[in-house]
């Protein structure tokens, strides 16, 4: 019964910390035991990493994160960006789900499966 709660609340669209949460375990285990989905997703995804350190961020902050968020975003910095990040840092985002848990400020943008107009919402200046 509990599995099944946990599970309702992490599909809510909601940005609360309990479905940022279950996203952040949901990228864990998807690069664990789903890598055809991520390979899948990534050739959907468009455009770059920005470096705002937004996904950086999410429920607990990364200890490898430098730098201070009420600054410019140029002050932040991951240590290990180029040298051995982990797989679920490197994958973000894998799909919609996640550019919601950064309030779609991001570099990346999905095209949907069919070829129709994908979305994408820039980072504000």
């Amino acid at each position: 019964m509990r599995l099944r709660q946990f599970k309702k609340l992490t599909k809510s669209d909601s940005s609360s910390h309990l479905t940022k949460a279950g996203n952040k375990l949901r990228r864990f285990i998807l690069c664990l035991v789903g890598k055809d989905y991520v390979k899948e997703q990534e050739k959907l995804r468009f455009g770059d990493c920005v470096l705002c350190g937004k996904c950086c961020q999410l429920v607990i902050p990364c200890p490898f994160l430098e730098g201070k968020e009420e600054t410019e975003a140029d002050h932040l910095r991951c240590l290990i960006y180029h040298k051995g990040r982990p797989p679920q840092c490197i994958a973000f985002p894998i799909d919609e789900r996640d550019l919601a848990d950064v309030n779609f400020q991001c570099g990346y943008y999905f095209e949907d499966s069919k070829g129709s107009n994908g979305f994408r919402i820039t980072m504000p200046s």
